[in-house]
């Protein structure tokens, strides 16, 4: 959301726990203890940005959220939508090895002929600043964008606390501002491996523009938001926009490491949605804090108990029932709220605990005219007419087939009555939206038409000269050098610079300036194009970014204001747009200029750019994943005691604590009821290597049949579903033998299982390949090489205000943003 209500968090039960290990050499077999798990749960020191995961404790509860879209975990797996594999696109992948696009929905049949959905002013009141409306029909699981939402930027070190420089100016950071809008959970397994459990999601566009609403939410996660596919090999797998003269191998282009390998979620609606609708997420906040302590808008908020006192007055009086309404239409509005202030007392008998009356009573002070309650009444009892199916489509999370009619008549109830705290009640006039907002969906993410840039945006819709591409409001980082990166397990950790965080390529800044502002939208897919260079072109850049122009009154306010006043401020104050310099056609990559100092840093590190050294048999995730065939012989041990030790990526198997598991844990349960494998793992064995393979099978395996995903595969998985695991053999066509080792994600529940402390081997046999998947070992990540390019967009000396100008420019000329 704009304005920022609260983290998007959920606090894990427990903390992971490291495992001690070893390295081995590719393809060679090693002991148990001492394989895949020691880069998974610690990283090894093989490049200088290693980050080794420790499992700090969660921010204290102020900062702490629980987010979550009602319900969204416990959907059953008969439940999750069915989705075709897109055809290939020959021209991005290798031509008989990979079978599935980079993006997921690429070949979308283009039935969006017009923007539809939109930033404006929020229908939420009193709170004001901006949201995401709707202005066409989206059905329930229908996805809201048709693609992914632009990318997924991962950050590191957000709960890092005092052994680092900066570290209170860095907490204010984090918690105050960037911790508003960042993803804690909900993480695509790929990202939140990347360096677990210290690393958070920062996703322009969707994932940190939506306001916060627990009753009318119709955003979700997994499964109902797509993760697309982990996108390591794009800069070197053919693409159709590109000629070359021979293909590239992993590591060889300058722009390695150098964005982010993750689109972001591709969102599916939780509810139907009608044109004109406010599109809201639920942050999990639906609780009222009765603690004197709490301030600002969780203090302020009408909360979902509010919603349902009111509506348990309303259904006390007619038409819900006999009893007469208590006043008359002629009241004025101070004689009325005194009349509803004493029927919320009076009617107190009941009463939901915690409800606020004045909330309350101004909800009631909405139904005062019969009319109103008329018409309350008569969209409420319309669902007797409908099928249930219908009814919890219009609904969403939180409401299943089960309920019967009466349980659903009350949630129709809350639901429109919540509605009508908006301001305008229900939904804005879709011809309003249009014109009092800003387009989001004028960019796609693509792969760039520029080499070595990465993803790019491209226009969905002919865009006119002198029109807005995309709005981009910003969150502001006062001090750039909050961003850097510092070596963990180290004394004196502020002599140990990794190098700055990916966030500042995609952040704006002014040379002599150390205040980084970052766009919050799909304005972070525009690459650099220059007149100068005209790598996009003969003409040049197509677009240019300047500060909003009319949509955002307070920026302009802010745009007078020092440093030191936005430091102080927890939430976005400033904006940008960006505008096309000419007529835009569909599909045409827009670009902007990013200026001559990002121009020069980015041709130095083109000339300094050392390739990383990788074997002859280098394979990416993304070629991994996406290739057909059995399991590669590389990645099968062939031994039970045994696991492949692979120098860049390592298998996760879908996997989860089964009851049974959960049981053994319980000393009051019949041991006869146990399964027999899982009681086994309370047992301390230590000799167990040195049975047959037939007794270890019989002892501690188990069939392997139920971990598998739902019907859209990897990119509706559950978050922590994926356990490293060893393949160790394969039994017949698509089924396998292979080993669970302890997951290291926060979330994994319980954090450390019996047969893991008792270094015991968790074997499931006919286990699917499909639920097996490939990963980036955390110390292989391109962008945590030595070196890897770290620079900010540019913003014009034209138009960037004095007052913030606190760095010299000769001391940004002797200085270099590259990680290493």
């Amino acid at each position: 959301m704009v304005e920022g209500l609260m983290m998007r968090q959920r606090t894990p039960k427990k903390d992971g726990v490291v495992s001690p290990g070893s390295n081995d050499i590719e393809g060679q077999g090693t002991d148990d203890r001492q394989d895949i798990l020691d880069d998974v749960h610690k990283g090894h020191r093989r490049h200088s940005f290693r980050s080794s995961p420790r499992f700090y404790a969660f921010l204290a509860s102020g900062m702490c959220a629980l987010l979550y879209l009602v319900n969204v975990v416990t959907v059953t797996q008969d439940r999750r939508r069915a989705t075709t594999s897109p055809e290939v696109t020959p021209s991005l992948l290798r031509p008989g090895r990979l079978s599935h696009s980079v993006f997921p929905n690429e070949d979308y049949d283009g039935t969006i002929t017009e923007c539809g959905i939109w930033m404006a002013p929020s229908s939420l009141r009193p709170n004001p600043g901006f949201g995401i409306f709707t202005t066409r029909n989206i059905a329930h699981d229908e996805s809201i964008l048709h693609q992914p939402d632009g990318v997924s930027i991962p950050l590191h070190d957000m709960r890092r606390r005092n052994d680092i420089p900066l570290w209170e100016e860095r907490r204010n950071l984090w918690i105050n501002v960037f911790g508003n809008y960042v993803w804690n959970y909900g993480v695509p397994d790929h990202n939140r491996y990347d360096n677990p459990p210290d690393m958070v999601d920062f996703q322009p566009g969707f994932g940190s523009l939506p306001n916060h609403h627990c009753l009318l939410a119709a955003l979700g996660e997994a499964p109902t938001a797509h993760h697309p596919p982990y996108s390591d090999a794009l800069l070197y797998i053919d693409n159709k926009n590109l000629t070359t003269k021979s293909p590239r191998r992993h590591g060889e282009s300058p722009g390695t490491g150098a964005f982010s390998y993750s689109l972001g979620r591709d969102f599916y609606a939780t509810r139907d949605l009608e044109a004109g609708e406010e599109i809201f997420l639920n942050y999990g906040h639906c609780k009222r804090n009765t603690d004197s302590t709490s301030s600002g808008w969780k203090k302020s908020i009408i909360y979902p108990v509010d919603v349902k006192e009111a509506s348990r007055i309303l259904k006390m009086y007619e038409p819900f029932d006999s009893k007469p309404w208590p006043g008359d239409s002629d009241l004025t509005s101070s004689k009325i709220s005194s009349v509803l202030h004493k029927v919320v007392t009076e009617e107190s008998e009941d009463a939901y605990v915690d409800a606020n009356p004045v909330h309350v009573t101004s909800i009631l002070a909405k139904f005062w005219k019969r009319e109103e309650r008329q018409k309350l009444f008569d969209k409420v009892t319309a669902i007797y007419n409908l099928p249930k199916r219908k009814v919890i489509d219009n609904l969403g999370s939180g409401s299943y087939t089960k309920d019967s009619y009466e349980k659903l008549f009350i949630k129709k109830l809350w639901f429109e009555v919540a509605k009508t705290t908006l301001d305008p009640a229900g939904k804005r006039d879709p011809k309003w939206i249009k014109e009092n907002g800003k387009c989001l969906e004028n960019l796609i993410p693509k792969k760039s038409t520029i080499p070595d840039a990465g993803f790019g945006g491209f226009a969905q819709f002919p865009i006119s000269k002198g029109e807005i591409v995309v709005p981009a409001p910003v969150l502001h980082v006062v001090n750039k050098e909050t961003l850097m990166l510092y070596e963990r397990d180290v004394e004196d950790p502020e002599k140990h610079e990794i190098g700055m965080s990916l966030l500042i390529n995609y952040c704006l800044n002014h040379p002599e300036s150390s205040l980084l502002l970052c766009p919050m939208t799909s304005a972070i897919l525009l690459n650099h194009c220059s007149e100068r260079t005209r790598d996009c072109g003969p003409t040049g850049p197509n677009a240019m970014i300047r500060w909003s122009t009319g949509w955002d009154d307070p920026s302009v306010e802010w745009r007078e204001k020092t440093l030191d006043a936005i430091r102080e401020e927890k939430r976005r104050l400033l904006s940008f747009e960006v505008v096309a310099l000419r007529d835009i056609t569909p599909g045409e990559e827009v670009f902007i200029d990013y200026g001559v100092e990002w121009e020069l840093a980015w041709q130095r590190h083109v000339n300094q750019w050392t390739p990383p050294k990788i074997g002859d048999h280098f394979l990416s995730a993304q070629e991994a994943n996406e290739r057909q065939g059995p399991v590669m012989d590389e990645f099968v041990s062939g031994d039970l005691r045994k696991s492949v030790n692979h120098p860049y990526l390592f298998t996760g198997c879908q996997y989860w604590e089964s009851s049974a598991e959960e049981d053994s844990r319980d000393d009051d349960d019949d041991e006869g009821s146990r399964d027999l494998s899982v009681s086994n793992y309370t047992v301390p064995n230590k000799r167990w290597k040195s049975m047959s393979d037939a007794e270890i099978l019989e002892t501690y395996s188990s069939p392997g049949t139920e971990f598998v995903y739902g019907k859209g595969g990897y990119i509706d998985h559950e978050e922590h579903s994926h356990w490293p695991c060893s393949v160790i053999r394969q039994e017949s066509d698509g089924l396998y033998t292979v080993r669970i080792h302890q997951s290291p994600l926060r979330g994994a529940e319980p954090t450390e299982t019996d047969w893991d402390k008792n270094d015991l081997p968790r074997i499931l046999t006919n286990y699917s390949q499909n639920s097996i998947h490939y990963f980036v070992k955390p110390s292989a990540i391109d962008q945590k090489l030595p070196g890897v390019f770290r620079h900010p967009i540019g913003i014009p000396d034209a138009i960037f205000p004095k007052q913030w100008k606190n760095i010299p420019a000769r001391v940004f000329a002797n200085s270099t943003l590259m990680v290493g």
